[in-house]
């Protein structure tokens, strides 16, 4: 072979071999290459959850090294409980891990637990998993580490569609669909997902899983003003219903009654890029949860009710100035706003922020 075949083959070779560099944005809140980020950080691509044939966002968690995923009191299973499940990090309390949900935190924890069954697989591209304390940038929620859900973002029109069917009457649907309409594209997204649960122990009238009832829907809508700005709003909704059967003081009264989730999120981001060194973004996020449950004796009258309920708002501008290849600075500010209800209790919060930093990248 000649020298010049030779390097040909050699350049072809790389070529087929190359894999384009990894890129994560939870760790410092803007995009930066895997290699380039100084905390232990990993990624689950959508491949991997898709062969893997999970459902939930529970079930991915679960096969992650570091990570335990613990039900919360009152439950039957892991797969849920009363209010869901908890994710420690490191060991730590599962009040000191923040799930979000394309960078925006999710709402609806109750005694350091969110209930991750609502949160299907079909429309995530990856999840990223922060191990350790980032609460310089997203605060003391996140001593543990960060859960960030990235959604399908993918520029190109392609339908999805998956149907699923199992023992005791377990039916999972999703459908997927994105759309370029020129300077707009739109991703859309619908999630079915029901069970009739099942017993391992028949000789009591408690089920292991409890029948459950799931419905999700997203839009994603993007608009181009120019190359430079861009709108992106995204609005997801979901609505669960979990019904109970168990028995107390020692089987002589049955317990019957449901569990409904309602889950709102609204999120509109401007982002524009000033010159190649600045980019800006604003972003306004509105989050509704609601958990309403009501416990019946066998005689019609009520056991136990109650009715929480979860509100979350934040406007928030971003800014970021590559000042060198290896020197950034960023800075933000915004407010949040937290609503929060149990029974008659109300708790309500609000924060005004400003943060600062400046990244050094060394050689």
């Amino acid at each position: 072979m000649s020298q010049g075949a030779y390097s040909d083959t050699l350049i072809l070779d790389e070529m087929l071999n190359m894999v384009a560099e990894e890129t994560v944005i939870t760790a410092t809140r803007a995009d930066r290459s895997l290699s380039n980020v100084t905390v232990p950080t990993s990624i689950i691509k959508d491949k991997t959850i898709q062969n893997a044939g999970m459902v939930k966002l529970s079930d991915v968690l679960q096969e992650q090294s570091g990570i335990v995923v613990t039900a919360s009191a009152g439950s039957s299973a892991i797969g849920g409980g009363v209010f869901g499940n908890g994710v420690q990090i490191q060991g730590m309390n599962p009040d000191y891990t923040l799930i979000m949900l394309d960078g925006e935190p999710i709402t609806g924890r109750q005694g350091g637990v969110l209930d991750l069954t609502r949160f299907a697989v079909g429309n995530i591209q990856k999840v990223e998993i922060v191990k350790g304390p980032s609460s310089s940038l997203y605060g003391s929620e996140a001593m543990g580490g960060v859960i960030n859900i990235l959604t399908d973002q993918r520029r190109q029109n392609l339908t999805k569609l998956s149907l699923r069917y199992g023992s005791f009457q377990t039916w999972d649907f999703f459908g997927s669909i994105n759309k370029e309409l020129g300077r707009s594209s739109l991703y859309a997204f619908g999630h079915y997902n029901r069970s009739n649960g099942y017993d391992l122990t028949p000789e009591t009238n408690i089920k292991t899983i409890d029948p459950h009832k799931d419905v999700a829907f997203q839009i994603k809508w993007t608009y181009r003003f120019s190359e430079r700005t861009r709108l992106v709003w995204s609005n997801r909704f979901f609505n669960g219903i979990q019904t109970s059967l168990f028995s107390i003081n020692n089987e002589t009264l049955t317990i019957n009654g449901n569990g409904a989730t309602t889950d709102l999120n609204i999120n509109p981001v401007v982002y524009h890029r000033w010159n190649d060194k600045i980019n800006s973004t604003l972003r306004l996020y509105g989050s509704l949860y609601r958990y309403d449950q009501s416990l019946l004796q066998e005689d019609g009258g009520t056991y136990y009710a109650d009715d929480f309920i979860h509100q979350y708002y934040r406007l928030e501008q971003q800014n970021d100035w590559e000042i060198k290849k290896i020197s950034s600075w960023w800075w933000e500010q915004g407010t949040t706003i937290r609503l929060s209800k149990l029974i008659a209790i109300i708790k309500f919060k609000t924060n005004t922020f400003r943060m600062h930093f400046h990244r050094q990248k060394l050689k």
